[in-house]
């Protein structure tokens, strides 16, 4: 049996889908091979957070059906826990499985095979443990390591599904986590992620109960010291003064934080049901660029929100305007079947939304650029990453700096996933940066 697999989403997806391929090497009655192969499985670990994504997941299912007709197709993970039923009324869909139920990919493979269709996505527990089974060995295709610390969300966010999908919030043991860090060390990667799905809840599960900080103390004590460690996505409201001063301080740590936003106005983030409000947003972000002119940030923000006006927006605009943040994420707001959101009145109209994400990217745009002017003539720590191809048509590597800028380098391929020291030299083109390695 061969057996392929893709990810839609989150990092949390690419690490699970990397344990879903480990764990059938290690069954042993499949081959793994890559998507563009011949297979008789076909497996999209999946997302809902937009109907883009849910919309994305339909099309790749029909385009395996398209070019290998006698092939099953088995959706799992967070489009499967929340809409299986409508999945599986789709004649390309042979088998969807929730997110737990994809821990075992194995256990279904012989059944959906054998002509099974099946639909498995059970409610989740009130005490449901985090999985201690899931490891990988490496990351197929990524420079980059990245460890699973935590999973689920306890807050209900009045646009968000994923908790339906995801469950209640629970985290993976400390000795857990530096196990697998050791493990990618020990597989040579220089740089290691860490995901989670409410990645500053981790900890207040276990007993003795931890905390983020906490677990990331013990990765810089624990994993070699070539490592450099990255935090994924973090809500504002979770990072405290000491978290804050870690990642100020130590030095293996990226100088980059990823804090959803989500609207500058605290009425619509009261309607959202988000933790905080801009003013505290603000705080956090001057706070931490006042000591350090090279954080990074990047920002997600919801535009059209239900109930959203002219005045909500124009404060969130102005708010963005004026923080020192390297980038932002927009997105028009996405009905969610089932949500708090779903339900309310005063909806958006698409083109206005569409109106204001384009304003905000716009102005993303020249914020991006002005971060960029500012690492010109500097030299900087980055870790190596893959070819890309680029408008000048040269055969140039990323390097991916600790605050998250990409710059462009002639690197050799067997520097691949290593640390290095770049020299920022110029532009590549308007909005990338060029730049040349001057140390290894």
């Amino acid at each position: 049996m061969r057996v392929a697999f893709t990810t839609l989403g989150c990092r949390v997806n690419l690490f699970e889908t990397e344990a879903m391929r480990r764990r059938v090497r290690q069954w042993g009655q499949a081959q793994v091979v890559s998507w563009e192969d011949e297979a008789e499985v076909y497996v999209i670990n999946s997302c809902t957070v937009t109907g883009r994504a849910e919309q994305k997941c339909r099309q790749l299912t029909r385009q395996v059906k398209r070019r290998h007709p006698s092939a099953r197709v088995v959706v799992v993970g967070c489009y499967g826990q929340v809409k299986g039923e409508a999945l599986l009324r789709m004649s390309q869909v042979d088998m969807v499985l929730g997110n737990e139920e994809k821990r075992r990919i194995d256990e279904y493979l012989p059944r959906v095979l054998a002509g099974e269709r099946l639909l498995e996505a059970e409610s989740f527990a009130a005490d449901l443990g985090i999985s201690r089974d899931e490891w990988v060995d490496g990351l197929e295709g990524r420079s980059r390591g990245l460890i699973k610390i935590q999973e689920g969300c306890n807050l209900r966010c009045a646009f968000c599904s994923v908790w339906k999908a995801r469950g209640p919030s629970r985290s993976r043991p400390p000795e857990d986590v530096v196990r697998q860090g050791r493990i990618l060390a020990r597989a040579g990667y220089e740089e290691i992620v860490l995901g989670g799905v409410h990645l500053g809840h981790y900890g207040r599960d276990l007993r003795p109960r931890s905390s983020l900080r906490e677990v990331v103390k013990s990765l810089l004590e624990g994993v070699d010291e070539r490592v450099r460690f990255r935090l994924s996505s973090l809500d504002p409201s979770e990072l405290d003064s000491s978290l804050a001063r870690m990642l100020l301080e130590e030095p293996r740590l990226c100088r980059y934080l990823h804090l959803p936003l989500q609207s500058g106005s605290d009425r619509i983030l009261e309607r959202m049901r988000r933790p905080y409000r801009a003013g505290e947003y603000r705080e956090l972000i001057e706070g931490i660029a006042a000591a350090d002119g090279d954080f990074g940030f990047g920002v997600d923000v919801i535009v059209g929100f239900p109930g959203e006006s002219e005045d909500d927006f124009e404060r969130t605009r102005s708010l963005l305007e004026s923080l020192p943040v390297s980038f932002y994420h927009v997105f028009p707001y996405s009905r969610r079947e089932g949500t708090e959101a779903a339900r309310m009145d005063h909806p958006v109209d698409g083109r206005v939304a569409a109106r204001r994400a384009g304003i905000l990217r716009e102005m993303g745009r020249h914020k991006r650029r002005a971060f960029l002017q500012r690492h010109l003539g500097r030299r900087f720590d980055g870790v190596v990453e893959g070819t890309g191809k680029r408008p000048s048509g040269e055969d140039l590597r990323e390097v991916m700096l600790d605050n998250y800028v990409r710059v462009w380098a002639r690197a050799d391929r067997s520097w691949e996933g290593r640390r290095v020291t770049v020299e920022v030299t110029g532009w590549l083109d308007e909005d990338a940066l060029r730049g040349r390695l001057i140390a290894t």
